[in-house]
């Protein structure tokens, strides 16, 4: 598998005024801030996958996340080998804002390598505070 490299994520708020939208800059989130801004999640996963989710300590020294100065990166293990057999899955990334952002929101993410292939689901969601019922963008 390909590393996940989100280069810049930044999250603009939306400000109406009587004429038009405006928008202005409340996060910008680069490299290392990734750390403090999302937590990571080791969770069952939600939707029955054969994935198993790390912590940030795991994470981190499994080389599954890790930043620079300009660059924050997520993957998935893609050297273990899997017994079939087994209910258990690639150890991966899920990471979760640690922000609640209002709607109305408009985030602008550069994304430098996205995986595809056969395995992969790669995928930046924002969910409602009553998942899956209030909706969510993919």
């Amino acid at each position: 598998m390909f590393p996940l490299r989100l280069q810049r994520l930044l999250t603009l708020l939306v400000i109406p005024s009587a004429l038009a939208h405006r928008y202005a800059l409340k996060d910008e989130i680069i490299g290392e801030k990734f750390f403090q801004e999302f937590s990571h999640e080791a969770i069952d996963d939600p939707t029955h996958g054969r994935v198993e989710y790390v912590n940030e300590q795991t994470a981190r020294s499994l080389n599954l996340s890790y930043a620079s100065e300009d660059h924050f990166v997520i993957r998935a293990d893609h050297t273990t080998v899997l017994d079939p057999q087994s209910p258990q899955g690639r150890k991966s990334v899920r990471i979760l804002s640690n922000q609640v952002y209002s709607h109305g929101t408009v985030m602008v993410a550069d994304i430098e390598h996205m995986p595809t292939g056969c395995g992969t689901w790669p995928a930046l969601w924002t969910c409602g505070d009553n998942w899956p019922y209030n909706g969510e963008v993919r």
